[in-house]
């Protein structure tokens, strides 16, 4: 699917590469958690906030999909309703592995010890399968039927939602993350509605910041 190739239908690729985000950096959390050194407060500092982000991130984008995605494709695909109540269900998941990294981050982060970070390391281990899973089934299943039966306006509101749910800077940021993997017409995609402000703040700005911030985070990756 290409920038140009479907100017009156949504742009599902959106979609493909913000799941490359959560399939990375979920995947890389668990061992940036284990290689905390016991006692490395200013490390743990940098992986929990880290962590932290990117737990916001997720819940907003599922949320995003819950009020703007799903009761669409149930009202208009009622064949396909056990296929999207599954697809809630697989959040509903998310969304407690969510609620449990959250409860263990603040004691690990000022206190990290083995004994601290295994069920924390353990916990993002779990959500990257449930991620990895969700994803999969979304991208194979979903994003066509969204592709067909959602009006350009209607998949516009998922990443209205999440620009309006994320403080500018973490918006940014979000987009860096998005962005860090796409190719030119993907970029094309998520910038080109963008202020020319904006853009230039982006590129000479938010971007080199991320790049710096993930090689801090990345360090010992």
């Amino acid at each position: 699917m290409t920038a140009e190739s479907t100017p009156d239908r949504p742009l599902i690729q959106q979609m493909v590469v913000i799941h490359r985000v959560f399939r990375r950096e979920f995947g890389l959390l668990p061992g940036l958690i284990r290689r905390v050194a016991p006692g490395d407060v200013a490390r743990a500092a940098v992986v929990a906030d880290h962590a932290d982000s990117l737990l916001e991130f997720v819940h907003v984008h599922h949320s995003g999909e819950d009020l703007f995605l799903w009761p669409l494709l149930l009202e208009r695909v009622a064949v396909e309703s056990d296929l999207i109540h599954r697809m809630e269900a697989q959040h509903d998941y998310v969304a407690r592995l969510v609620d449990r990294a959250r409860s263990l981050l603040p004691a690990w982060a000022t206190e990290p010890t083995p004994d601290r970070g295994a069920p924390l390391a353990a916990t993002f281990d779990d959500m990257a399968g449930a991620l990895g899973e969700h994803l999969g089934d979304e991208e194979v299943e979903i994003l066509p039927l969204a592709e067909t039966h959602l009006s350009v306006a209607e998949w516009n509101r998922i990443g209205e939602h999440a620009r309006n749910s994320l403080p500018p800077s973490e918006g940014m940021s979000s987009l860096a993350a998005i962005l860090e993997e796409a190719d030119d017409e993907e970029r094309a995609m998520f910038t080109k509605e963008l202020p020319p402000p904006v853009l230039t703040t982006f590129v000479d700005q938010a971007e080199p910041a991320y790049r710096e911030q993930m090689r801090r985070i990345r360090a010992d990756a």
